[in-house]
C-alpha cells in the first residue's frame, strides 16, 4: 500500500509539473471554464490509473504465492522432479515463463501512458495549467497591503478629509456610495442607457421594432458578388450589425498569429496588434472593415485581439475613432475588435 501512495503521488507530481511548463495569466473565463472542465477529467484519469496499478500488484502477489507453493512442492519431491529429464525440462519452463511474465509486468509503468494522454489533451484543448506565478498574481489583485492598495488608500483620505469628512464619521455611519461623473464626460442618462443595453434589460416596444431590418450591403462594384448581410437592431442611435464578416478559418488563422504576440496590457489584459503587413488574412479582413463601414483603416489602429477578462470590462467610448465591436473570433481565447 505504501508503494501504490508512492506511485499515486508521483503521478500527481508529474501533473504538477506539465502545469509549468507555459505561463498563462488567467484573468480570461473562457479559459477558466476551459480548465475547469479539463480537471473534472482528471479523478477518471487517476483512478483507471489505480485500478491498473491495483491489478498489477494484485497480480504479482498472486506470481509471489505461486512461486512459493512451487517451492515448498520442490522441497519435498525435489529429487523425483530433478531426476525425471521432463518435469525437470517443465519445471525451468514454467519458472523462466512465470519470471519473465513477472519481470515485464514489473517493468509496466501504465503512468507513462496517463500523462502521454494528458500530455495529448493539453495539445488538442490548448489548455495551460496555472503556476504560482499566475497565484502570485492573481492574489495580488484582492491583496489589501498591496503597495497600489495603500496609496489609493491614502489618496481616498485626502479626498475625505478635503469634503470635510473624519475617519470618526465613517466609523459611526456607513457613507451611502455617490459616484459622481465629470461635467466633461458623456450625459449620465445616454451612459445609464448604454449600460442597460450591454446587459440585455431594454425591451423595445413593437412600433419600435417594427422599424428594424435586414439587407444586403451592396453600394461598392465588389459587394455585387459578395454583398454583406446587415441588421439594423437600433435606429436612434443607429447600430447595425454584419454577419459573416470572418469564417471559422480565419478566426483560427487571426488566433495563431496573436497568441506569440499577446502581451499584458492594463495590468491583467492580454492584447496583441496585428499589421495586415504581417498574413494575408489581416489584410484581407482590413479590406473587409472598409468596406463594411465606408470608413478607412489606414489611420486607425491594427487589428487588436483582446482577451475578456472575467466578469466582463465594458468601456463607453466618446471619441471618433472605428470602433467595430461586433467582430469576435470565434475561439474560446480572443475576441477581435477593431479599436
Amino acid at each position: 500500500m505504501h508503494n501504490l501512495k508512492m506511485i499515486l503521488w508521483t503521478v500527481i507530481y508529474a501533473f504538477l509539473l506539465f502545469a509549468t511548463v507555459f505561463a498563462e495569466f488567467y484573468t480570461s473565463l473562457a479559459l477558466l471554464e476551459t480548465l475547469i472542465e479539463a480537471e473534472k477529467a482528471i479523478p477518471a484519469i487517476i483512478n483507471g490509473y489505480v485500478e491498473k496499478e491495483l491489478e498489477r500488484l494484485d497480480y504479482l502477489k498472486k506470481f509471489v504465492q505461486e512461486v512459493q507453493d512451487n517451492n515448498d512442492k520442490s522441497m519435498t519431491n525435489s529429487e523425483e522432479a530433478i531426476r525425471h529429464p521432463i518435469n525437470a525440462f517443465l519445471l525451468i519452463k514454467e519458472m523462466i515463463k512465470g519470471w519473465n511474465k513477472a519481470l515485464k509486468i514489473m517493468r509496466l509503468n501504465s503512468a507513462n501512458d496517463v500523462i502521454r494522454n494528458f500530455t495529448r489533451q493539453k495539445v488538442i484543448k490548448r489548455l495551460n495549467y496555472p503556476t504560482e506565478h499566475e497565484l502570485f498574481y492573481s492574489a495580488r489583485t484582492i491583496d489589501p497591503d498591496h503597495p497600489r492598495a495603500k496609496g489609493n488608500i491614502k489618496g481616498y483620505k485626502v479626498l475625505l478629509k478635503n469634503n470635510r469628512i473624519q475617519s470618526n464619521d465613517m466609523q459611526r455611519d456607513i457613507l451611502s456610495i455617490n459616484n459622481i461623473r465629470q461635467d466633461n464626460e458623456v450625459d449620465e442618462g445616454v451612459l445609464l442607457t448604454y449600460e442597460t443595453l450591454c446587459r440585455q434589460e431594454v425591451h423595445f416596444r413593437r412600433t419600435t421594432e417594427s422599424w428594424l431590418y435586414c439587407y444586403y450591403k451592396m453600394d461598392h462594384p465588389y459587394l455585387r458578388l459578395a454583398p454583406f448581410k446587415v441588421e439594423v437592431v437600433r435606429q436612434n442611435p443607429l447600430v447595425v450589425l454584419f454577419y459573416d464578416i470572418m469564417s471559422d478559418e480565419e478566426s483560427r488563422v487571426i488566433q495563431m498569429l496573436a497568441e506569440p504576440k499577446a502581451c499584458l496590457v492594463l495590468l491583467f489584459v492580454l492584447c496583441a496588434y496585428l499589421k495586415s503587413m504581417e498574413h494575408e488574412t489581416v489584410k484581407r479582413i482590413d479590406r473587409r472593415l472598409e468596406l463594411a463601414t465606408n470608413l478607412k483603416v489606414e489611420t486607425a489602429e491594427d487589428l487588436q485581439m483582446t482577451e475578456p477578462e472575467i466578469g466582463g470590462r465594458t468601456v463607453f467610448l466618446t471619441n471618433l475613432k472605428i470602433s467595430v465591436s461586433c467582430i469576435k473570433v470565434s475561439c474560446s481565447i480572443f475576441s477581435a475588435a477593431r479599436q
